[in-house]
């Protein structure tokens, strides 16, 4: 961790084309619901760890750092071993951690910590993201995504349901979400067989004090305006703050009608 050459590269990095920077050289790593996958590079290479991002579904962010490990497993003497090595020499392993969502510092709280008696430890930790400039992918059945632009729909007038799925941001859960939902509306329609379908949704990534938690799914029985309903930025609740990003509204190619008879 006092190792200039370390702090000097991370300052010094690339920021690849398409990505931002969200942060730069801290001593803690990523942590959240939306990881994707753990590559181990020869050098401190944000081109090369952007390049298995961009070639791996739902990533839209990275974060690269310097990990202090053990050269060899720390071990204690137990019933299965008689190895004696609770604090083995270090090695340095530069790390790259793909995730579903964008990262920012609020994520950075893993620091480490101890195996047996040796101390894992990071530094040099960088972020990236494009979810800025991320189209999600399109959706059977639904017109392409319309982005909100940092803002949730909220027309509690024509609201059918919503739901959440932690993990990466997928607008394909949101979409069969959508589709069971309104099976299900249409299975228990009134008597005079009117229901309420899903004809557009809005899916966004739910984020609980800066830290990605998974995609919200708001369903809505019609088509609307992003500009002039996506009005919801976000809340408090006690001392948490939940907010979002990379909210996309999704629109039903044939409209439903709500009556059992004209939808058949």
């Amino acid at each position: 961790m006092s190792y200039a050459p370390f702090h000097q590269m991370a300052k010094d990095a690339k920021t690849p084309a398409g990505y931002v920077n969200t942060f730069r050289d801290l001593n803690a790593s990523c942590s959240a619901n939306t990881y994707l996958g753990l590559h181990t590079l020869s050098s401190y290479d944000t081109v090369g760890c952007s390049q298995w991002c961009d070639n791996t579904t739902l990533c839209t962010a990275f974060n690269i750092y310097v990990e202090r490990d053990p050269s060899l497993n720390p071990t204690k003497p137990d019933a299965t071993t008689d190895a004696f090595c609770p604090n083995p020499s270090s090695i340095t392993n530069y790390k790259c951690t793909l995730w579903g969502s964008g990262v920012d510092a609020a994520s950075a709280n893993n620091f480490g910590g101890y195996r047996l008696d040796f101390a894992v430890v990071i530094t040099g930790s960088n972020g990236y993201a494009k979810t800025n400039n991320t189209t999600p992918p399109s959706q059977p059945g639904w017109s392409e995504p319309t982005p909100c632009h940092g803002g949730a729909i909220d027309r509690p007038s024509c609201f059918v349901g919503s739901d959440f799925f932690p993990g990466p941001y997928d607008p394909s859960v949101c979409a069969s979400y959508a589709k069971s939902q309104t099976a299900y509306n249409k299975k228990h329609a009134d008597s005079k067989g009117k229901y309420s379908p899903c004809n557009m949704f809005n899916a966004y990534m739910v984020k609980k004090n800066g830290r990605p938690l998974g995609t919200y799914c708001s369903l809505y029985n019609e088509d609307m305006d992003t500009g002039k309903y996506a009005s919801f930025k976000g809340s408090w609740s006690g001392k948490d703050y939940y907010g979002l990003e990379s909210s996309w509204t999704y629109t039903l190619q044939n409209q439903l009608k709500g009556d059992v008879e004209k939808d058949d």
